[in-house]
């Protein structure tokens, strides 16, 4: 990936971005979150890395022989785990909106709002890049590029080194008072005394390395080739970016790892085997060492890799890129409802 796609790169310190860009919550929940998160006189060790790319131009094909990614299923949510080694990267999607963590501090708990509360340097690094955007639309802390009036071509962000704090069990549990869980809007309509018992605080942070791209939304009927086409060129870049944030940071050897799940598939109504496919796709046209798809009790991401498979053993040694993707448009894939979260 080259740098001319790059928008931005900043790094800044921890202690210093916590300081002068302190996260606003609205929310009296996410107040005490924090406070356990963060309390008082507490440390904020290392450095923020962020960045913003914008959208790469679509791969005309890519080699069966030089796809090399491995693909891991987990029926679990996101642990973010500790680097798996000391030559590998992880990376941990965000489900963003366009505009980066825009609920992050309301009533909300979908999977971008429950990400910075379990890293709450997360706030302030939107309220940094909102600070600086009034001078530099460079920073503006959107994930699309809304300066364009016809078309809003991705922009994903990364952001490494963010701090996880705490830990948020959103899981059914009706022995702790939480028979449906609390994700969604369930995490404001809870009494504060259950909410507090599924929140573990961390006493040695982990960092985090964070991926925010927004999925194709709200469509009805049958995928055109326009969407499909958006969904693929943003998981793209946004991949494509990790990898090289990777290797700015540690070298060209450095392996790079993704974990993702049902990005796009809740609030946004999107077709859970057509957006788990066109991940796999993106993540063996951008090379990445692995993707780890979670999925708890969910087997569409299984007919997504068998659909991903049969389409590249067809025993070509090339893949057509948009080829393929007309082939997706001709299959009808159907959009779904939002979960309302």
């Amino acid at each position: 990936m080259k740098d001319d796609n790059l928008i931005f790169r900043k790094k800044i310190r921890a202690a210093e971005i916590f300081r002068q860009y302190p996260a606003i919550w609205h929310d009296d929940y996410k107040k005490r979150l924090f406070d356990i998160s963060c309390p008082a006189g507490c440390k904020h060790s290392g450095e923020i890395q962020i960045s913003r790319w914008s959208a790469l131009p679509l791969p005309e094909s890519f080699s069966i022989d030089a796809a090399s990614t491995e693909f891991i299923f987990r029926e679990d949510t996101f642990q973010y785990e500790v680097d798996s080694d000391e030559n590998s990267i992880e990376w941990y999607l965000n489900f963003a909106d366009g505009d980066l963590f825009l609920a992050y501090g309301s009533e909300l708990m979908a999977q971008d709002e429950h990400q910075v509360a379990e890293h709450p340097i997360l706030g302030s690094v939107r309220e940094m890049l909102f600070s600086l955007s009034e001078t530099d639309r460079r920073y503006d802390p959107c994930t699309r590029d809304y300066t364009r009036m016809d078309h809003r071509p991705p922009t994903p962000i990364t952001i490494m080194g963010a701090e996880r704090r705490i830990i948020i069990d959103t899981s059914a549990n009706a022995e702790q008072g939480r028979p449906d869980g609390l994700y969604g809007y369930l995490f404001g309509s809870t009494p504060w005394e259950i909410v507090e018992k599924a929140v573990t605080r961390i006493d040695k942070p982990t960092k985090s390395n964070i991926i925010a791209m927004e999925a194709s939304s709200w469509g009805t009927g049958s995928y055109t080739l326009e969407q499909i086409t958006d969904v693929f060129q943003t998981a793209y870049t946004g991949f494509s970016a990790a990898k090289a944030e990777s290797q700015a940071s540690a070298g060209a050897g450095i392996k790079t790892i993704i974990h993702t799940g049902n990005w796009g598939t809740g609030a946004y109504g999107g077709n859970k085997v057509l957006m788990a496919y066109l991940q796999f796709l993106s993540a063996a046209a951008a090379k990445i060492d692995a993707l780890v798809f979670h999925s708890p009790a969910d087997d569409s991401c299984r007919k997504a890799y068998q659909l991903f498979e049969e389409s590249i053993s067809s025993g070509q040694s090339e893949i057509n890129i948009a080829k393929l993707l007309q082939e997706l448009v001709d299959k009808r894939f159907q959009w779904g409802e939002s979960d309302g979260n």
